[in-house]
C-alpha cells in the first residue's frame, strides 16, 4: 500500500526522491446515469489505499444524438463528478478536486489526496473539438495542465472518430488536439517554465486516455476465435492503434502497457456478452480495444506502470472501464519544503464550489490567503484571469501589489453575479495570485447559472436555425392556444394587459417560459 510519509500518500524512493501514485482511468459511459458502484474500479484489488492523484476521463456522459452532439449539458457532467466526489470522499476530506472540464460528452476530472494541495500549481484546462465540421465537441479532447511537486503534467480525455475504416481520421484527431491545445491562449509567455507547459507534448509527463476508437483489422469471426482462446498477442498485432504508433502516424512517442484483457467494446449493457445486431444474426460491431491509457515522459525513469486492466464486471455501458496505475518520481524537496527565507503564500482552499447561481442574483464566498513563511510576501492578483461575472476583493487589492506579513492571513471575498455577463451556463475560473520571488497560488472556481430569458436580446435567444426564439414562441402559444379552467383563451380575458398580477405568479410564468415548462392555466399571462 501507499505509506503516509511526507505530504499525502507519497512513498520514499532512492536518491532523495519520492514516489507519487497516479490512477488514470477511462470509461465511455454511453449516456448512462452514475448509479453503478464504481468503488472497485477506483480502488481495485492491490491498490485499496488509493492513489495520490486521480485522473478520470469519461466519454458520452450525455447522449450525442441531435443537439446533444454539439451542446454541452453540464448537468450530466455534474452528476458524474458528484459521484466521483462521493466515492473518493471529497466531502470527508480524503481528496480534493483539482480541476474538471466538460466538452459535450467528454469529461475530465483530476483529484489529489488531501494534504497534497500545496504541491499542485499552475492549473489550466482547454478543450478541442474535432467532430462535425472538424470543430464540434461530439469528438475531440479535453486537456488539463498542472504541476505536481515540480513535475509538469498534462492529462487528456479524448473521444476520437468512430467506425472501422476511419483510422486516418482518428490519427488526424490526435494531431488536431495536439496542435490546437494552447494552454496560454492570448496570454504572454514570459518564463521558461511557462514555455515548457504551453502545449500538450511539452510537459514532463503526459497521460492520454479515452475512447480512442481504434479497431482490430480482422474479420469478426476471427476476432471472436482469438478472444475465446485469450490470444491477446495476435489481436494486439492487428490493433489499429498499435499499427499507427509503429508507423509513426499518431501517438508515436507514447507508451502503453501490455493489453492482457478482452476487448472493451461493444458489449451488452448490463450483460456479459458482445452485443448482437437487431436481427440476431451476428455481432453489431467487431470487438475492439477502443478504451486505452497511454503515457509519455521526458525522463524514461520517471514513470513506472504498476497495473493495466479492464473491469468487465461494471456493466451499465457498452464499454468497460479501463485503468492504468503508475508511480512517478518527484523531487523530495518539492513535496516537503524545508524552512526557508523565501516568500510563501498559501490558500485555505484550492477549489471553490459555487453551486447553482440564480440568474440576476449574486452569491459570496470567502477564502483566506496565508503567509506560512518567515518573511513578508508581496503578491498580486493577475487581473486578466478574472471573468466579467466575478469580483474579487481583499484589503489592499486596489493597489498594484499587496504585502502579507509573516504568519498573517487575510480574507478574500469572491462575489459571483449570475447576470448578462455570463456567456454560458457553466461558471469556471482559475484565480492566480502571483508571488514575487515565490511560487504562485492558484484557486479554481466552478459552478452553474440557472438563467432565464428575461433581459436578453431576441438575437441572443434565437438559435437552432429558428427565426423566432423558443421563449417568445411559448409565450405566444400560451396566449393564443391554451385554455384556462373556464375554457377561455388567455388572449380573450378582459384586463389582460391592464390588470396586475402577484409577484409569485409573475415569477412562475417567467420560470415556465425560460425553461420550456407548460404555464399552469390559472397563471396564464395577465
Amino acid at each position: 500500500g501507499v505509506a503516509g510519509a511526507g505530504v499525502g500518500g507519497t512513498r520514499a524512493s532512492p536518491k532523495g526522491r519520492k514516489m507519487v501514485r497516479v490512477f488514470a482511468g477511462t470509461w465511455n459511459v454511453n449516456a448512462s446515469k452514475p448509479i453503478e458502484n464504481i468503488t472497485a474500479w477506483l480502488f481495485p484489488d492491490g491498490f485499496r489505499d488509493g492513489a495520490d492523484v486521480f485522473i478520470l476521463a469519461l466519454q458520452e456522459v450525455q447522449s450525442l444524438s441531435g443537439l446533444g452532439g454539439v451542446a454541452t449539458d453540464t448537468a450530466k457532467g455534474r452528476a458524474w463528478t458528484a459521484r466521483f466526489d462521493a466515492v473518493l470522499g471529497v466531502g470527508s476530506g480524503k481528496y480534493s478536486l483539482v480541476c474538471t472540464r466538460q466538452m459535450v460528452g467528454i469529461l475530465l476530472a483530476v483529484y489529489v489526496r488531501a494534504g497534497m494541495e500545496n504541491a499542485i500549481r499552475k492549473v489550466k484546462a482547454v478543450d478541442v473539438g474535432t467532430g462535425f465540421l472538424n470543430k464540434a465537441g461530439n469528438k475531440g479532447g479535453v486537456a488539463a495542465s498542472f504541476y505536481v511537486a515540480g513535475l509538469s503534467i498534462c492529462a487528456v480525455s479524448c473521444h476520437l472518430a468512430a467506425h472501422d475504416d476511419k483510422v486516418s481520421k482518428r490519427n488526424q484527431d490526435y494531431h488536431d488536439i495536439v496542435r490546437k491545445s494552447d494552454f496560454f491562449g492570448f496570454e504572454t509567455i514570459e518564463t521558461e517554465e511557462e514555455r515548457a507547459t504551453s502545449s500538450i507534448l511539452t510537459h514532463d509527463v503526459v497521460f492520454w486516455l479515452g475512447d480512442m476508437n481504434y479497431r482490430i483489422d480482422l474479420p469478426v469471426e476471427t476476432v471472436m476465435e482469438y478472444i475465446k482462446a485469450k490470444d491477446w498477442n495476435t489481436l494486439r498485432i492487428h490493433d489499429q492503434l498499435n499499427k499507427s504508433r509503429l508507423q509513426r502516424q499518431a501517438f508515436e512517442d507514447f507508451n502503453e502497457g501490455t493489453i492482457n484483457f478482452a476487448p472493451t467494446f461493444k458489449l451488452e449493457p448490463n450483460g456479459a456478452s458482445y452485443l448482437m445486431n437487431e436481427e440476431g444474426t451476428g455481432l453489431k460491431r467487431n470487438p475492439a480495444w477502443c478504451d486505452r491509457v497511454l503515457w509519455k515522459s521526458s525522463d524514461a525513469d520517471c514513470v513506472t506502470l504498476l497495473d493495466y486492466r479492464s473491469f468487465p464486471s461494471i456493466l451499465s455501458s457498452d464499454h468497460r472501464p479501463v485503468l492504468g496505475i503508475f508511480e512517478m518520481k518527484v523531487k523530495q524537496s518539492t513535496l516537503v519544503k524545508p524552512v526557508t527565507q523565501s516568500p510563501q503564500l498559501s490558500a485555505s482552499v484550492h477549489h471553490v464550489k459555487l453551486g447553482v447561481v440564480s440568474s440576476n442574483a449574486s452569491i459570496r464566498k470567502k477564502i483566506s490567503l496565508i503567509n506560512p513563511g518567515r518573511v513578508p510576501t508581496r503578491f498580486m492578483l493577475v487581473a486578466p484571469n478574472i471573468p466579467p461575472w466575478l469580483s474579487v476583493s481583499y484589503p489592499g487589492n486596489d493597489r498594484p501589489t499587496s504585502v502579507l506579513q509573516a504568519g498573517a492571513s487575510l480574507d478574500v471575498t469572491l462575489t459571483v453575479m449570475g447576470s448578462e455577463k455570463v456567456s454560458s451556463p457553466e461558471l469556471s475560473a482559475i484565480l492566480q495570485f502571483k508571488v514575487e520571488n515565490g511560487d504562485d497560488v492558484y484557486v479554481t472556481l466552478a459552478g452553474y447559472v440557472q438563467g432565464d430569458c428575461f433581459g436578453k436580446s431576441l438575437v441572443s435567444l434565437t438559435r437552432n436555425n429558428l427565426i423566432i426564439p423558443h421563449e417568445l414562441w411559448r409565450f405566444g402559444d400560451a396566449l393564443l392556444s391554451d385554455l384556462d379552467n373556464s375554457g377561455r383563451r388567455a388572449l380573450d380575458r378582459s384586463g389582460l394587459f391592464t390588470e396586475g398580477a402577484s409577484p409569485r405568479d409573475i415569477d412562475e410564468v417567467k420560470h415556465c417560459i425560460s425553461f420550456g415548462l407548460r404555464i399552469p392555466p390559472e397563471n396564464h399571462p395577465r
